[in-house]
Parts: C-alpha cells; structure tokens; sequence
C-alpha cells in the first residue's frame, strides 16, 4: 500500500520547515568559525610574533611587554566571550534546528510527536527562518525530494524504518568522512612544522617554545573535535545496528505494524536527542559530499525496498 512520505515531503509547510533547520544549523556552524578562529589563529599569530627578537620588535614601534599583556588580555576576554554567548548560541541554535527537524520528519512520517522531551517549534519561528535560507535559495532546490523516490509504494512502517536508516546512516558516513580530513590536516600540519624545525636546527627546546606551544591549542581542538565525532559515530553506529536488527526481522516474518510504530518512535527518539549533541559539520564540507552520499543513500534505499518486495514475493 502505497504512504504519503513523498507527497508530504514536499509540502510548503515542510520544506519551510527543512529550510529553517538549515539556516539555523548555519548559523550554528557560522559561530562555531567565528569560535575556531577567535581561539586559534589569532592566538598563534600573537604567539609568533612574541618570537620575534626584541631590535625587529623595536622598529615596528612594539614592545614585547606590551603585545604579551594584548595577547593575555585578549585570550581572557575571548574565552568569557566564547563562555558567555557564543557556545550558549551555538547550543541553542542546534536545539532549535533538531526541534525544527523533529517536527518535520514526524509529519512526513506521520509519527505521534513525543510530548515529554520535545516542545513543537512556533510557526512564526519556522518561517522567520526559512525566510533567511530563501535569501540564499529563494526556490528551495536542494530541500526537494529529501527521501528517495524509492520508498514511494512500500507500506509506511516499512517506509519509515528504512528512512530513519538511511538518515543514521547519512550521518554517520559524513561523519566518518569528516574525521579522516581532521587527521590529515593534523598529521600534516605537524609535518611542516617538524620539517620546519628540523631546517632551521632547532634545539628541543626551541622546538617546544617556537612551534609546539603556540600551536598546542589548534592541536587540542582538533583532537578534541576528532574525539567529539568518534562519540558521534559511534551512537549512529549502535543505532544503525537497532535498525539492522528489526530490517532482518521485517525480512524474515511479517511484524504487527503496532511495534513498527513503536519501534520507529523510540529510534526518533534517539535520532532527536543525537542531533542536539552530536558536533557540527562545516556547511562546505556537507557540499562537498552531498551527490556522493545521496548516491550512496538511494542505492541503499533502492536495494532495501527490492528486498521487501522480493520477500513479499516468495510469500505470496
């Protein structure tokens, strides 16, 4: 029997509500840049240039008192900056995105909203910000057709589940993907400067002075921001396991469509309360990768839905 996933999709209502998960998840990943370059590159370039001798510090008219007080004054006053508005922004703006997306995929899913850990977004708050994503695409393109065609006859809690699969599982290769350009740019970096050190003949503790402690806090974001994604893929992996586990299930014997349903809620669950933790990606690098991994995505739809079929073939 064929659902209305498809048809609901592309609703105007539920694309504005795409677009303003969107614009709000920007936004998000705006001040996250902002975050990124307030607390790394500005400080490492206020460290080199305390390397700077003291004559070639004179003839710029600089003192090196006066530029280690700027670079204290400055780190402490970005970090109470960072501490007082702009990490409590970036978490706000990511709640009211999964909140905004929760309520988009519980209608196209036609799934009962959970009243205990979600508050339905405002209209005026959905088209506030959908109203600034058309700024930059007035005729939402990129929002249309979010599930694969594929899952157009399929019965819904059939429907469903695959869909709640192939967004975990979006999710995770992105992240994955993600990941292995942090550590190449890790790995990289800390080459040159090695390189850099070994040319100039460096002692030890040149090194540790002149290139590892300056640099020590971009190496413990990304460390911190590789730890954060691995968490990340980690529970969309468990949770693509849950889903694995009920599609064999699905496969192997019709299931009351009840459990389906309950079954698809608890999984929502869990993909509400991830996308309100999980870190963020940079728009650039989810652009990058987008037609790879709806590819990879619709093949995987397509094969799901010609298993079922298959399956309700033989039993017929």
């Amino acid at each position: 029997m064929k659902n209305e996933i498809l048809a609901k999709q592309n609703h105007i209502d539920n694309l504005y509500k795409l677009a303003a998960q969107r614009h709000l998840y920007s936004t998000a990943k705006n001040l996250m840049t902002l975050q990124l370059i307030g607390s790394i590159p500005i400080i490492i370039i206020l460290s080199l240039l305390l390397l700077i001798n003291e004559p070639t510090l004179k003839l710029m008219h600089w003192e090196s008192s006066t530029l280690k007080t700027i670079k204290d004054a400055y780190a402490v006053l970005f970090l109470l900056l960072d501490l007082c508005i702009i990490s409590q922004k970036i978490t706000q703006y990511k709640k009211q995105a999964a909140v905004i997306q929760e309520s988009f995929d519980c209608e196209v899913f036609s799934l009962p909203c959970n009243e205990i850990t979600t508050i339905l977004p405002a209209d005026e708050e959905i088209l506030i910000n959908a109203k600034e994503y058309q700024k930059i695409e007035p005729d939402f393109n990129s929002l249309i057709n979010w599930h694969s065609i594929e899952i157009g006859t399929l019965p819904l809690p059939i429907a469903r589940i695959i869909c709640q699969r192939s967004n975990c599982s979006w999710d995770k290769q992105i992240r994955d993907k993600f990941n292995s350009l942090l550590l190449l740019i890790s790995i990289s970096l800390f080459l040159i400067l090695f390189i850099i050190s070994l040319v100039d003949e460096f002692s030890v503790l040149n090194m540790l002075q002149n290139i590892v402690i300056p640099f020590l806090p971009f190496f413990i974001f990304i460390y911190k921001y590789r730890q954060d994604q691995n968490n990340a893929v980690k529970r969309l992996h468990d949770l693509k396991e849950k889903l694995n586990i009920m599609w064999k299930k699905i496969l192997a014997s019709p299931q009351d469509s009840n459990e389906l349903l309950n079954f698809s809620r608890k999984i929502q669950d869990e993909i509400f309360r991830l996308r309100k933790i999980n870190p963020l990606i940079f728009d650039w690098f989810y652009k990058k990768n987008k037609d790879s991994q709806q590819q990879s995505m619709d093949y995987s739809t397509a094969k799901m839905s010609n298993d079922y079929a298959n399956r309700l073939s033989e039993n017929a």
